[in-house]
């Protein structure tokens, strides 16, 4: 994820994607460092290094504060993208009631003061993320209904990054047609990225899922919060997501040797880590940090 091409776009794209690159540069070094590690890894060192992810998050710049996502358009289904209000700082999306839309984006990013909000009922949200920056979500999202975000450039959630979800949420550096997910049938992702989906903020559905779907690696030091759902993080090069009300809904059908690492506060019914013929890691630091609660209709386990 750290090579010469993402050096190359933050120099064409501007500051923000120069940010991105320095943090992401950071976590790389932490990244390796816990690898060469792991064969000598203890519970006690487990936190250490869970710690030290997280604190290399912490300091944003202040040129992050004026973002907010950019060139929306929606290419299936009906919405409205409204104006940003509130000096600035707020942007809202309103999709009615219970129907599905597919929105394309030049970027999408959050800075650590704003706010987005998709105001789309119980409905379904995908948002294609095209122009060729990662997603970088530093401030609020929010949704009451299910948001899905595809960007192959990657997917961060700041330290100080909020999402809050009525339905799932779901971000992939992965590919899914648009067509499929209007019909509301079992989504098929796949791809070729090689970008993360890193989570240093707080992710959380109060009656949906969350899921974090990568080729490469998914990374979790920050807190995944689903009371009634399923918390399911997998890396593959096609990677099934289907609706179930009470056992797994992602299976990874081809492997990537990609890794899965959970190093955060992880609590859910549910929760399924895969990584096929890759590497998965659950830091649970003394079995208190991931914990699958179980509800009435679903069996709670890990």
């Amino acid at each position: 994820m750290i090579d010469g091409q993402v050096a190359l776009r933050s120099r064409t794209l501007g500051k923000e994607d120069v940010w991105l690159t320095c943090h992401y540069f950071r976590w790389y070094l932490a990244r390796c460092a816990f690898h060469q590690s792991r064969s000598h890894l203890r519970v006690h060192y487990a936190g250490v290094v869970g710690l030290s992810l997280v604190t290399l998050f912490v300091a944003p710049v202040s040129f992050a504060a004026g973002v907010l996502p950019q060139g929306g358009n929606y290419v299936a289904g009906q919405g409205t993208i409204g104006a940003i209000s509130g000096n600035g700082n707020n942007l809202v999306i309103t999709q009615p009631g219970s129907t599905r839309g597919v929105i394309e984006w030049n970027s999408f990013s959050i800075g650590k003061n704003n706010k987005v909000t998709f105001d789309n009922g119980s409905g379904a949200t995908l948002n294609h993320v095209t122009g060729g920056s990662p997603t970088a979500i530093l401030g609020r999202l929010d949704a009451t209904g299910s948001l899905y975000f595809i960007n192959p450039q990657g997917v961060f959630v700041g330290a100080s990054g909020v999402v809050t979800t009525g339905g799932r949420f779901v971000a992939s550096t992965l590919d899914v047609c648009n067509c499929t997910f209007m019909n509301g049938s079992a989504l098929t992702l796949s791809g070729n990225s090689t970008a993360d989906v890193v989570n240093l903020g707080k992710l959380s559905s109060s009656g949906g899922d969350v899921f974090l779907i990568a080729r490469h690696e998914v990374l979790n030091t920050g807190t995944v919060k689903v009371p009634n759902g399923t918390a399911e993080f997998a890396a593959g090069d096609s990677v099934l997501l289907q609706d179930s009300s009470s056992s797994r809904q992602v299976f990874v059908q081809t492997g990537s040797q990609g890794t899965v690492l959970d190093a955060g506060t992880t609590r859910a019914a549910q929760i399924s880590l895969q990584a096929a013929d890759g590497n998965v890691y659950a830091l649970a630091g003394g079995g208190t940090r991931i914990r699958a609660t179980g509800t009435t209709t679903r069996d709670g386990h890990v």
